[in-house]
């Protein structure tokens, strides 16, 4: 891989690796990410725990909202919503054509 310059004018843009990181950013990570992290364990229960623990507070106080879910992609997050709001209706999608 080689870093390029991303003239598309789409910020997070799929094929260029998304948006890029802040140095902060990747500075915090390093410092986890370089030894073994509470990822799927609560400290406070000392038991297993979930990954989205660590980011639902964050996504409902930004979003004013009660709850939460994360997803690991679009797909996963579309497949959500349509089962949401569209149960039991029909739904027509288009196939990717490479």
């Amino acid at each position: 891989m080689k870093e390029v310059i991303n003239a598309t004018g789409i910020v997070i843009h799929t094929n260029l690796g998304r948006a890029p990181l802040g140095r902060k950013v990747l500075e915090d990570i390093a410092s986890v990410a370089l030894g073994y992290s509470n990822l799927e364990y609560d400290l406070q229960t000392m038991q297993r725990g979930r990954r989205a623990d660590h980011v639902v507070p964050l996504i409902t106080y930004l979003a004013k909202a009660e709850d939460a879910v994360i997803v690991n992609n679009n797909a996963a997050g579309i497949m959500v919503a349509l089962n949401t709001l569209a149960r039991g209706k029909e739904v027509i999608i288009s196939e990717r054509a490479d």
